[in-house]
């Protein structure tokens, strides 16, 4: 028997032991409403809007989306919208300003600057596993490439998502 150790993490438990680079910026925020966004169907309790960077003359897109109380995240009658992008100029709050538009009255906002961090490495000679931090897209997407490349790292092939679980045939 071997024992294997692996260190598992976000960028964010590596900043001091230079193993991650900061490759960016990403700015959010978080907007408490009373109702839903306008101008979607009334039906709609949650949505998603991408602002493509080409509608507005940036490099990247602009995500806006919108969750409620039907989703059991907040209060009854109450919707959290968040609004992110990549950060590309000094005044990062105002990049923000095409998709908080959309969003009508706003009974609070909480703003906030994120540092964006990648590993340096694979982490295969040191056993040191570190995922990339989240970006400023609301679908998950690089996350999901992001988990897929980490376990490849660590287990020297890809996920099998065709693989039966072996307790099934027992």
């Amino acid at each position: 028997y071997q024992r294997r150790v692996h260190g598992v993490g976000d960028p964010s438990y590596f900043l001091e032991c230079n193993k991650v680079k900061k490759v960016g910026q990403v700015v959010r925020a978080i907007c408490l409403m009373d109702h839903p966004i306008p101008n979607i169907s009334e039906n709609a309790k949650s949505c998603q809007i991408i602002i493509p960077q080409s509608e507005l003359k940036r490099q990247n897109d602009v995500y806006v989306s919108c969750t409620s109380f039907v989703h059991k995240v907040c209060p009854d009658g109450w919707y959290i919208a968040l609004v992110s992008t990549t950060v590309e100029t000094a005044t990062p709050t105002a990049e923000l300003e095409a998709g908080l538009k959309l969003l009508g009255p706003v009974k609070e906002q909480f703003v906030s600057v994120s540092d964006v961090y990648e590993p340096i490495s694979a982490g295969r000679e040191d056993k040191c596993f570190i995922s990339k931090s989240m970006d400023a897209s609301s679908h998950f997407e690089s996350c999901a490439h992001d988990i897929l490349d980490m376990y490849e790292r660590i287990m020297g092939t890809p996920y099998d998502v065709d693989a039966k679980d072996p307790q099934q045939d027992a």
